[in-house]
C-alpha cells in the first residue's frame, strides 16, 4: 500500500504541476476590490488584503490568546531558538527542526519572528503522533519564496499510507487535501483565485465530517466543497514536507501554525485574522456597487467584494453579479443623531417620502400595511403606530422624523430609506450569492425582480425584511429562474409573479411572510402567481407564512408544482384557482390552517402522489358562481394515489363541492378520483368525511362515486411509513 500511495501522490504532483503551468502567474496583484472577467472565470490574481502594519508587542500576545481560546491540539508559534519548535497548546507536540531552516526571520505581524524553510532540506516534524478525526482544522500564516512555489505547507501521513491530510500551496493557489490515495482530485479542494503568495497570508483548511471542506484566505472563504468520506487515522504532522518524494519541499516562511480537533467557525477565523492585523477581513469598500457595475463589461461576471452597500443598484446590461456569499445590499441607513423627548427619542433626520401602498390593496390592518416605512433596532423590526410608540414600536411626526420608545444609546438603529435593492433594465441578468435586507415596498411592489426582462436569474441569496413583497417575476419577461434562495419576512408576498412565461422557482426556503396587515384572501403568504404560464415550482420549503404557501390564480396555465414541503401556513398549502392545467405531485403538505391542496374553479388539474396530513381539510375541489372562471372550469380534474391523514374525526379528508350551476359534478366533465389512501384517529362515525354532491360518512359509499374509486383506509403502520418517507411529522404537533 505504501508503493500505491507513492504512485498516487506522484500522479497528484504531475497534475498539480500541469495545472500550475496552465495558469497565469502574476505576482503584482491588483488593489483590493472587485474582480471582473469577461469569460466568467476567476482573474489571474485575487484581491489582496490590506498591508499588515507593524503592531506593538501586545498584538502578538493578543493573537496567541485568540488562538489558545479555541483549544488547539497543537500550536507552534515558530519564534523559537534552538532545534525544537515548542507547542504552546500545552499538549506536548513539540516539533524537531531539521535541515535548512532559518530562525528569527521577519514575521507576519507585531514584530514577531518566523521560520524560513529552504525548499531543499528544511522541515519540522512533530515528535508525537496525532489522531486526525472527521472534524479538523489546519491554520497557518504563510509566505512563499516565489509565486511558483508548489509544495505542502503541513501534512499528516499515516505510517501505513492509509491516511493523509494536507494544507498545500500550488503556484498561487491554496489547496486542502482530505486524502491523496483516491482518484485525483476527488478528495481535494483548491482556491480558484490566484494569490500573490510572496506576501503573508492567513490560511485555514477545515474538514467537517471528513466530507465538507473549506479553505479560507485572509479571513475570507475562498473555496468550499464536498468530497467522499475517509477514515480516521493517526500520524506525525510535518511542516514543509509530506514524508514522500512525490512532493517538493516548501520554500518560504511559516509562523503561527495550529491544528484543531474541531472546525473553526467563520467568526473565529475572522477573529484570528483581526487579532493579527487590527482590521476585519474583506476588501476595500470605498467604491459604490453601482460604480463597479457601471465599469463592468457587458456579459461579464462581476465578483463583488465583501462589503455592505446601502444603495439601490441598476443593472442596464447583460451581467452576472456575484456577491461571493459575502456582499450585502440594504435599503436602510444607520441613523445616529437622536434627541430625547420625555420617555421617547426623536431623529434629526426625516424619512424621505417613498410613496404608499398599491392602489386597490385589501387589508385586515390598513394602517400597518399602508404605511411602508421601516425601523430596525439591532436588526429586529419595530411596528409602526400612529403615535406614542413603546419599546417595540415607532411613529412618524408631521415632519417625518422617527420617534422610538427605545433609548438608541448602545444600539444600531436602521431606517429604511429606499424601496428597492435592484432594478433590472436588461435581458440576461444574473444575481447570485448576495444578502439583501430592508426595503420599503408596497404589496404589489418589489425590492428585486426581472422588471419585465428575459433570462433573469436570482440564486443562492438571502432576501428578507421587505415591508410589502420581496421578489417579483414575470410581466413581459420569460425564462426567469429563482434558485436556492432563502426568502423571508415579507409583509405581503415572498415571491409575486404576474403573467410570466417559463418561470422556474426551485430549491428555495420561503418563510415568515404575509403577516404585514394585508388580507390573505386578496394576497399574502409565500408564493403567488397570477396569469403565469409554464411555471414550475419544485423542491421548495414553504412554511410558517401568513396566507397560502403556493398559490396560482386567474389564468395560470401549464403549471407544475412538485416535490415541495408546504407546512404551517395559516390558510391553504397549495392553491390552484381560476386556472387551467396543473400537475401537482409528490408534495408533502401538512399542518396548514385550511386546505392542504385546493383546486378552485379550475380545470385540468392532476393531483397525485402527495402526502397531505394534519390540515383542516385534506383535498378540496370546488366550483362556485363567478364570472372570471375559465371555460374549462370544473372539467378534467383527476385526484389519485394521494395519502391523506386527518387529525380529527370530524375533519373532511376529500371533498368535491359545487355551489350553484356548473360542470363539476356532471359525468361529462371527466372529474374523478382514484386510489387515495386515508387515515383517521378513530373509526367512522356520524361525521361527514367525504363529499360528492353531498356528504358521506363512510369511505365505502364515497368510493362508489366518481369522487374516489378504490379509496382505502391505512393502518397506522402504513400511515407512519408514508409520512416518514415524505418527511412529515407523525402527529399534528
Amino acid at each position: 500500500m505504501r508503493m500505491f500511495l507513492i504512485i498516487a501522490l506522484g500522479l497528484a504532483l504531475v497534475m498539480c504541476q500541469s495545472t500550475a503551468a496552465q495558469e497565469n502567474q502574476d505576482s503584482s496583484g491588483p488593489p483590493s476590490g472587485p474582480t471582473v472577467s469577461d469569460d466568467g472565470q476567476q482573474p489571474a490574481v485575487a484581491a489582496q488584503p490590506p498591508a499588515v502594519s507593524a503592531q506593538p508587542a501586545a498584538a502578538l500576545s493578543e493573537y496567541a490568546q485568540t488562538v489558545l481560546a479555541d483549544n488547539p491540539l497543537v500550536y507552534w508559534q515558530l519564534n523559537d531558538v534552538g532545534d525544537t519548535a515548542h507547542d504552546a497548546s500545552g499538549n506536548g507536540h513539540d516539533a524537531s527542526i531539521t535541515g535548512g531552516v532559518t530562525l528569527g526571520a521577519p514575521g507576519a505581524f507585531g514584530g514577531a519572528t518566523a521560520m524560513t524553510l529552504d525548499g531543499q532540506t528544511g522541515f519540522l516534524r512533530d515528535n508525537a503522533s496525532l489522531t486526525i478525526g472527521p472534524d479538523f482544522t489546519i491554520e497557518a500564516w504563510v509566505k512563499a519564496s516565489s509565486v511558483t512555489e508548489d509544495a505542502p505547507i503541513l501534512t499528516v501521513l499515516a505510517p501505513d499510507g492509509q491516511g493523509f491530510r494536507s494544507l498545500y500551496l500550488d503556484a498561487g493557489h491554496f489547496r486542502g487535501m482530505d486524502d491523496a490515495t483516491g482518484n485525483w482530485p476527488t478528495y481535494s479542494l483548491t482556491t480558484p483565485a490566484n494569490y500573490d503568495t510572496t506576501a503573508w497570508h492567513h490560511v485555514v483548511f477545515t474538514t467537517q465530517g471528513d466530507t465538507n471542506l473549506t479553505v479560507w484566505v485572509d479571513g475570507v472563504l475562498a473555496a468550499s466543497g464536498t468530497v467522499p468520506n475517509v477514515a480516521n487515522f493517526s500520524g506525525n504532522p510535518v511542516l514543509g514536507f509530506a514524508d514522500n518524494p512525490a512532493f517538493h519541499q516548501f520554500a518560504g516562511s511559516l509562523e503561527h501554525v495550529a491544528l484543531y480537533a474541531q472546525v473553526l467557525s467563520a467568526d473565529r477565523i475572522a477573529a484570528h485574522y483581526t487579532a493579527a492585523t487590527g482590521s476585519a477581513p474583506g476588501a476595500d469598500c470605498s467604491a459604490s456597487l453601482q460604480s463597479l457595475i457601471n465599469t463592468a463589461p457587458a456579459g461579464s461576471v462581476l465578483r463583488v467584494p465583501k462589503c455592505l452597500y446601502r444603495e439601490t443598484i441598476v443593472i442596464n446590461k447583460p451581467l452576472t453579479l456575484d456577491g461571493q456569499g459575502q456582499a450585502e445590499v440594504r435599503g436602510s441607513d444607520v441613523w445616529t443623531d437622536w434627541t430625547a423627548a420625555g420617555s421617547r427619542w426623536v431623529s434629526r433626520n426625516s424619512v424621505p417620502d417613498m410613496g404608499g401602498d398599491t392602489p386597490g390593496s385589501v387589508y385586515v390592518d390598513q394602517f400597518r400595511a399602508a404605511h411602508i416605512e421601516q425601523v430596525f433596532v439591532d436588526g429586529g423590526s419595530l411596528t409602526q403606530v400612529p403615535s406614542n410608540p413603546d419599546g417595540t414600536q415607532f411613529a412618524l411626526d408631521s415632519g417625518r422624523h422617527v420617534i422610538i420608545g427605545t433609548n438608541p444609546a448602545g444600539h444600531v438603529i436602521e431606517v429604511t430609506t429606499r424601496r428597492q435593492w435592484e432594478i433590472t433594465q436588461a435581458d440576461n441578468v444574473t444575481v447570485a450569492n448576495f444578502t439583501f435586507r430592508d426595503a420599503a415596498t408596497g404589496a404589489q411592489g418589489h425590492a428585486i425582480g426581472n422588471d419585465d426582462h428575459n433570462n433573469f436569474t436570482l440564486s443562492n441569496s438571502t432576501l428578507s425584511d421587505a415591508h410589502g413583497s420581496l421578489l417579483a417575476i414575470g410581466g413581459a419577461g420569460s425564462n426567469a429562474s429563482v434558485l436556492g434562495n432563502t426568502i423571508s419576512r415579507a409583509g405581503d408576498l415572498a415571491i409575486a409573479g404576474f403573467r410570466g412565461d417559463h418561470t422556474l422557482i426551485q430549491g428555495n426556503t420561503i418563510t415568515q411572510s404575509g403577516r404585514g396587515g394585508w388580507d390573505s384572501g386578496w394576497q399574502a403568504g409565500g408564493i403567488k402567481n397570477v396569469g403565469s404560464t409554464n411555471l414550475t415550482v419544485d423542491g421548495n420549503s414553504v412554511f410558517a407564512n401568513g396566507g397560502s404557501g403556493i398559490w396560482c390564480d386567474i389564468g395560470c396555465h401549464g403549471i407544475t408544482v412538485t416535490n415541495n414541503k408546504v407546512y404551517g401556513n395559516t390558510t391553504t398549502g397549495i392553491f390552484f384557482e381560476i386556472s387551467t392545467g396543473a400537475n401537482i405531485a409528490r408534495n408533502a403538505v401538512w399542518g396548514n390552517g385550511r386546505e392542504g391542496i385546493y383546486i378552485s374553479d379550475s380545470g385540468g388539474a392532476e393531483v397525485s402522489s402527495n402526502v397531505v396530513a394534519w390540515n383542516a381539510i385534506g383535498v378540496s375541489v370546488l366550483q362556485t358562481q363567478r364570472s372570471d372562471r375559465p371555460d374549462s372550469d370544473g372539467t378534467g380534474n383527476y385526484v389519485h394515489n394521494n395519502v391523506i391523514a386527518m387529525s380529527r374525526p370530524d375533519a373532511q379528508a376529500f371533498i368535491w363541492v359545487q355551489s350553484g350551476p356548473g360542470k363539476l359534478l356532471d359525468p361529462s366533465a371527466g372529474n374523478h378520483g382514484a386510489n387515495n389512501s386515508y387515515w383517521y384517529p378513530s373509526a367512522e362515525d356520524n361525521h361527514d368525511r367525504f363529499s360528492w354532491q353531498h356528504g358521506f360518512q363512510k369511505l365505502s359509499d364515497f368510493s362508489g362515486t366518481p369522487g374516489d374509486s378504490g379509496g382505502k383506509y391505512l393502518s397506522q403502520a402504513d400511515r407512519d411509513a408514508s409520512l416518514n418517507s415524505a418527511g412529515v411529522p407523525l402527529s399534528p404537533g
